[in-house]
């Protein structure tokens, strides 16, 4: 590759336009430099990096994890919530109960372990070992499946 001559004496004269060229591209770098995705400092080195370091990479994955955590106990709580309150009716002798007056105890209808359509077209819902069916007045057909 031939060089030009005096391409070193335009780069470094300030009024050169190869040398403005090659500021400006160097501020545009610094401009546009990756930020840390937790501390959200800059990041040097190899431009796939996305964490400054290996302290914010190691807290940055310790919180995802533990908000994963706080979810997943939060849903089997309401879980074990609804099926205490289903197997309550069951030890009363009922069936069926009024769906506002569980949801008031704290009842939570989204909270499910399964689902399946019946033959008759009504959607069977299950807690665990409970099934019951839901309306907008009532659940009802509450019972426990045998174990198979």
């Amino acid at each position: 590759m031939k060089r030009n001559p005096d391409h070193g004496e335009r780069l470094a004269n300030p009024d050169s336009k190869a040398h403005i060229r090659g500021v400006m591209a160097y501020l545009r770098r610094e401009e546009e430099a990756p930020r840390c995705l937790h501390c959200g400092g800059e990041v040097y080195g190899r431009t796939d990096k996305v964490f400054c370091s290996q302290a914010c990479k190691d807290r940055y994955h310790y919180l995802q994890k533990a908000e994963s955590d706080r979810y997943r106990r939060r849903v089997l709580m309401n879980l074990q919530y609804n099926y205490s309150l289903l197997d309550a009716i069951l030890a009363r002798g009922e069936d069926s109960r009024v769906r506002e007056d569980l949801e008031e105890l704290g009842f939570k209808p989204a909270c499910i372990t399964g689902f399946r359509k019946r033959r008759d077209g009504h959607i069977e819902y299950r807690c665990f070992d409970i099934s019951y069916s839901l309306s907008d007045a009532r659940i009802y057909r509450i019972c426990r499946i045998s174990a198979v």
